[in-house]
């Protein structure tokens, strides 16, 4: 398949999209006074120590990925943000229903499964969501969430169709999204001292496990828990002096200790994939695919802003 999306994303919208709905459903089941409510939606009730709550863990979660905590303008963005998409959701998994849309226990199921085989090491799992101060429970609602979000772009984008004339015209005006760079499948380990990434490195060429000792020492937050890996990452997705290093090394070859502006890196490949130019005819089937589900994303989108333009809310003050 072809990608659509560029490797480098803003960590903000991941997270926004991910943590938001992991624990709302709590705070909805449970008694709030009513000094205690901080936003109402269609009845629902949200209270003000869960968002206050969910501000805080989102500016530790920034600082563990090294962000700087906000101030001023960013922390008025931040709790925009949070606000805007607690209130998405709550109108997402409303809307679901009404258009007889649900998740199965067994979606849900397959997609836990999915999210536990991340972590070969026992206990891993539930040590991370402990990190994060969430539990299982909330899990399976942001799995549900985001399974309800998934059938529902689907579901809009049945109702369009899209020409070959389209999809053509696609490919050739985005010609250069079908120029595949060369690619590494590529793991890291992000240390803050050239001691500790010598000593480190010392240890690998000694016959230590790469993998497990990127889960053990490495700085780097998105990448440590799965050993370091970073997927397949063309030149242009990493650090200039990270991708001179990766892209002269062999497969297997650990690099020396190699310094950008987030530390101290050491690097394995363990695949490499050549260049190449895909034809339209190779093609053709991702791009109607695509277009589809972006005519399906467009028209989520205009649902869910009547939702938010016909429901009821009410947002507290503080």
């Amino acid at each position: 398949m072809i990608g659509f999306q560029t490797c480098k994303i803003s960590f903000l919208k991941i997270w926004f999209s991910l943590f938001v709905i992991l624990i709302f459903l709590l705070i909805l089941s449970a008694s709030i006074h009513a000094q205690d409510i901080f936003v109402v939606v269609d009845g629902q009730e949200i209270s003000r120590d869960f968002y206050e709550r969910a501000l805080k863990a989102a500016v530790v979660e920034m600082e563990e990925q090294g962000v700087a905590a906000p101030t001023g303008e960013v922390l008025s963005l931040l709790r925009q943000n949070l606000i805007d998409q607690i209130i998405d959701v709550v109108l997402i998994v409303e809307g679901a229903s009404e258009e007889g849309i649900s998740a199965s226990g067994q979606e849900i199921e397959d997609k836990i499964k999915e999210v536990k085989d991340r972590f070969p090491e026992s206990g891993e799992f539930q040590a991370s969501l402990t990190k994060q101060g969430l539990t299982l429970d909330d899990l399976v609602w942001d799995i549900k969430a985001q399974i309800l979000k998934e059938k529902l772009i689907e579901y809009f984008s049945k109702k369009f169709a899209v020409s070959d004339e389209e999809t053509l015209a696609f490919y050739w005006r985005n010609k250069e999204m079908f120029v595949q760079s060369p690619k590494l499948r590529l793991n890291q380990i992000v240390l803050t001292t050239s001691f500790e990434a010598r000593d480190v490195r010392k240890r690998i060429v000694e016959g230590e496990n790469f993998e497990e000792l990127a889960r053990k020492y490495s700085k780097d937050f998105g990448s440590r828990d799965f050993g370091g890996d970073l997927g397949y990452v063309a030149r242009e997705d990493l650090d200039p002096e990270v991708a001179e290093a990766a892209f002269s090394l062999k497969i297997s070859e650990v690099s020396p200790v190699v310094k950008s502006p987030l530390g101290y890196h050491l690097l394995l490949v363990s695949e490499k994939i050549a260049g190449r130019s895909s034809a339209f005819d190779d093609v053709k089937v991702d791009i109607l695919m695509f277009l589809q589900k972006e005519k399906g994303r467009g028209e989520f989108d205009r649902w869910l802003i009547n939702l938010r333009e016909t429901s009821q809310i009410k947002l507290f003050t503080f």
